[in-house]
């Protein structure tokens, strides 16, 4: 006999989809060079010293901003990741979410360590006032 299923198992199902949905379009972004602006050469010791100094004096509000207008198709798809995981923690907790980036990502096996790299990014701090990380 086949249990019912739930309103919170149907909710699930939709994000794990929507999930499925948004990283594959993620990754589509970060292959698409039309969506970044022209950088010319730089070295990754620049790339660095960028950052750090980024880190050091830029305001929370600044570093986003930045980060929306260099890339606002791939951030806004991330971001739209992030969204999802705090709707997962609301309905089933950290152990919900581990088993949905599990399955998301098995999804696509030839990006799937890219897919939970992007999912543990985005959904990082996610439950951290339950003592713990999203996937522990």
């Amino acid at each position: 006999m086949n249990a019912p299923v739930t309103a919170q198992a149907t909710e699930a199902a939709q994000i794990e989809a929507a999930l499925d949905a948004l990283l594959t379009a993620a990754i589509k972004a970060d292959r698409d060079r039309s969506l970044m602006p022209e950088r010319g050469p730089v070295s990754a010791g620049a790339m660095i010293g960028e950052a750090l100094e980024r880190r050091a004096t830029w305001t929370p509000a600044q570093e986003a901003a930045h980060d929306l207008l260099r890339r606002p198709v791939a951030w806004a798809l991330r971001n739209a990741v992030r969204t999802l995981g705090k709707r997962l923690f609301e309905i089933g907790g950290l152990k919900l979410m581990s088993a949905v980036c599990d399955r998301v990502s098995a999804l696509d096996p030839a990006n799937e360590g890219r897919r939970a790299g992007i999912i543990d990014h985005r959904w990082d701090g996610i439950g951290s006032d339950q003592g713990g990380r999203w996937w522990a």
